[in-house]
């Protein structure tokens, strides 16, 4: 048998308070213990920052000594970041050196070259931590004095470019990738052509001497690809290194610049001469006329079959380069 127990209004008033306070008290620790400790990771911790607030003040042109995590200028940096700097944040080391930090057009380098496209000179600037931004010009020229096939050749071979290429540095090295193009290509030979009188020459299917009253003479042109031209190369070293405080570098290129099918034009005058024996008698006779110009065509002819495989025009280059800094550090 169940006791017989009488609920009181009284008694339901005061459980209507007391739960709610009991259920509060038991989730919060404050008031079940007391104010709480702190762990040994909280205590290291709230050391740490009590004593780094006690560190002296910076000023704008302080920096931090060498070896430890970089030398910027302290004015530069937030509270947070200056933390960092003193425990050993901000740049990411590398093999043990420091890779600096580095923002879009934050420093600019030069470079002086040497190559198949003559003497020259590159200027580039960081685009991101990849990629930079390089373009420069490089120029040739040489004077060229032959005989070919009784022909004097008085030319003048000009090699004049201007480029501009994306450096892709794929790994955290001075490998690169720079796809380009070529915003300028002179690259020619026009040259003069004379025969002097009474000297044999071979023209397309003739063989003759020029007439000394109306010598051959006349001019030749070359010209290796369009204005405009895709470029392709590779190569190792950077004008703006990513790591230290790095200045000279050593860059090195090879690739090819995708010209179009050379051109060239001759223009010949003149007159020439053959000797002529008549069956009959086996006199000899001086004949002379003007020069057959299906002769030239064919000597025009001739010489482009040589140089179509020149649509592939070489680039490669060696120089010194030095990076001047615009506060990429």
């Amino acid at each position: 048998m169940l006791p017989d127990v009488t609920f009181r209004p009284s008694f339901l008033l005061l459980a209507t308070f007391l739960y709610p306070a009991i259920a509060f008290a038991q989730t919060t620790p404050a008031l079940r213990y007391g104010p709480p400790t702190p762990s040994p990771v909280e205590a290291c911790y709230s050391s740490s920052l009590t004593a780094f607030n006690t560190l002296p003040a910076l000023g704008a042109s302080d920096t931090f000594p060498a070896g430890e995590a970089f030398s910027r200028p302290a004015a530069s940096l937030n509270t947070s970041s200056k933390a960092a700097a003193y425990f050993g944040g901000g740049f990411q080391a590398e093999g043990g050196t420091q890779t600096r930090t580095i923002r879009p057009f934050s420093d600019l380098a030069a470079e002086i070259k040497f190559g198949s496209g003559g003497v020259g000179f590159d200027l580039a600037t960081p685009l991101s931590q990849h990629l930079n931004l390089r373009g420069g010009a490089s120029f040739f020229s040489y004077n060229a004095n032959l005989v070919e096939d009784g022909l004097h050749i008085d030319g003048n071979l000009n090699f004049t470019n201007a480029a501009l290429s994306l450096d892709y540095y794929p790994f955290h090295n001075g490998f690169r990738i720079s796809p380009g193009i070529t915003l300028y290509n002179d690259t020619s030979l026009n040259a003069n052509l004379t025969v002097p009188g009474n000297q044999n020459y071979s023209l397309g299917n003739e063989d003759a001497i020029s007439d000394p009253l109306d010598p051959i003479r006349g001019t030749a042109t070359f010209h290796f690809g369009h204005k405009v031209s895709p470029r392709l190369t590779a190569g190792w070293g950077n004008m703006i290194p990513r790591k230290g405080d790095q200045r000279w570098s050593v860059p090195f290129e090879v690739g090819v610049q995708f010209a179009s099918t050379p051109k060239v034009r001759l223009n010949i005058t003149g007159s020439g001469c053959q000797y002529d024996t008549d069956p009959t008698d086996g006199s000899v006779s001086f004949d002379c006329g003007p020069v057959d110009q299906s002769d030239v065509q064919q000597e025009q002819q001739e010489l482009q079959s040589d140089i179509n495989g020149l649509r592939f025009f070489p680039v490669i280059s060696i120089g010194l380069s030095y990076r001047f800094g615009l506060g990429g550090r």
